[in-house]
């Protein structure tokens, strides 16, 4: 027998794996980025102005629970959690 060890080919790997858009299905949508000002004016719009959430909302073409999670980062006294990353 031959004690000589047989010879391996490593497979030569140098694609890598997709980023970004790449990896998101079609049909994902994008998370959108509103800017701090507008996040800011609609909260007091609502808690300050008494505008209704729906109909702020509406106008600043986001969900209610997006507004409704701007307001609770906004109370609990800390703006920076509503600022883009």
């Amino acid at each position: 027998m031959n004690d000589e060890p047989i010879p391996v080919e490593k497979k030569n790997n140098t694609t890598l794996p997709p980023r970004g858009d790449a990896r998101r299905p079609k049909n994902a949508r994008r998370q959108k980025r509103y800017p701090f000002e507008l996040k800011l004016k609609a909260v007091r719009l609502y808690l300050e102005e008494g505008f209704t959430g729906s109909l702020i909302a509406q106008e600043a073409g986001v969900s209610q629970q997006a507004l409704s999670g701007w307001g609770t980062r906004l109370q609990l006294n800390a703006p920076r959690s509503c600022h883009q990353r």
